[in-house]
């Protein structure tokens, strides 16, 4: 236990520097990034607000779960069908919280391509659906798996730096510590038990993985930020780079509860579109990446991740302030649970 919870500190302090700033980044573009521009942005239909929606979303610090009421929100407004689908695929697999992540513990290349493919499988799905579904009704309410405001969402809860900052750490890191704390764990514990290279001992084929991994992630919610480290984890142990990538793109971008928004606001032929263009996209990229890999005859792993050697001052400095804020929420959050059902009346005796 005493090992597993010293890697767990080697981790949270690898990343929490470009955490930190990833949240801050995000909470700016929170205070400053106005609703209005994006229903702008994305209104009509065509390539142009595809696009648009497609690389609008890349900076946005929006996980799959809190991006449902804004997408829904944008519709709403007129954005075109084809732009919300882009929108819920970009915005949900990447953000400068997520991006600065990457660059703490993933290859140069990896934290390039996760990106660019986002925009790219927001982009194509976008069109995709514009081509095979009908423009459908704009939709009378929306399902979430979060309760959140739209318009807090895309605009911060005060205004200028103080609102935004306000926003990163503490809606935001709320949001998002539920999910790290775990994903942090799993990220300290396959990288103490599970050697590197142990996943090329089972013998599958490149193609075999990003498949596998493709079935593991559709159903399944994880935040783009908390899936990082586990990603990282899993290159190290032998995963190759094409399923990491999947792994990035295809976790965040889907799950039961976006598919079934997506279904609520654009018709189901668009949610099974939706769920074929992120796959199949996605396993494009992941091979590509594989391609480029071996054809570069990369071996470079994110080395970082649990090497001690990195650990000066303002990595401790920044893990320490990181991880009282996510402990702050977490206590938090379990107060609140305590205080609601303190508060439910004692159930009558029949």
């Amino acid at each position: 236990m005493g090992r597993l919870i010293e890697a767990l500190l080697v981790t949270l302090a690898q990343l929490a520097p470009f955490l930190l700033l990833g949240f801050a980044i995000a909470g700016l573009l929170h205070a400053f990034v106005p609703r209005s521009l994006l229903t702008r942005a994305m209104g009509g239909t065509g390539i142009g607000p595809i696009s648009r929606a497609s690389l609008l979303g890349i900076p946005l610090p929006l996980c799959s779960c809190s991006v449902i009421p804004v997408a829904t929100e944008l519709r709403r407004q007129g954005a075109g069908p084809g732009a919300t689908a882009a929108f819920m695929v970009s915005t949900p697999e990447t953000g400068v919280d997520s991006i600065s992540a990457s660059i703490a513990v993933l290859h140069p290349i990896l934290v390039v391509a996760r990106p660019i493919a986002a925009m790219v499988t927001g982009l194509l799905t976008g069109l995709a659906i514009e081509w095979a579904s009908p423009l459908p009704a704009l939709p009378q309410g929306g399902g979430s798996c979060c309760k959140h405001d739209p318009e807090a969402q895309v605009r911060g809860s005060g205004r200028g730096i103080l609102g935004g900052l306000r926003y990163a750490f503490d809606d935001l890191l709320g949001e998002v510590a539920l999910y790290l704390v775990p994903a942090l764990l799993i990220s300290a514990a396959l990288g103490l038990y599970l050697e590197p290279g142990r996943l090329v001992d089972l013998g599958l084929a490149p193609w075999l993985q990003r498949l596998a991994i493709l079935v593991v992630s559709l159903p399944v919610y994880v935040c783009a930020t908390a899936a990082t480290p586990v990603a990282a984890a899993l290159l190290v142990a032998g995963l190759s780079p094409g399923a990491t990538l999947v792994f990035l793109l295809a976790g965040p971008a889907t799950n039961l509860a976006t598919i079934g928004a997506v279904a609520n606001n654009l018709g189901r032929r668009s949610a099974g579109v939706y769920v074929a263009m992120v796959s199949a996209v996605s396993i494009g990229f992941g091979s590509a990446l594989d391609v480029l890999w071996d054809r570069l005859q990369i071996t470079g792993k994110p080395a970082r991740l649990h090497a001690h050697e990195h650990l000066d001052w303002p990595n401790l400095a920044a893990a320490a302030l990181l991880g009282t804020l996510i402990l702050w929420h977490l206590g938090r959050r379990l107060a609140r649970r305590w205080a609601t059902s303190r508060r439910q009346p004692p159930a009558a005796n029949s």
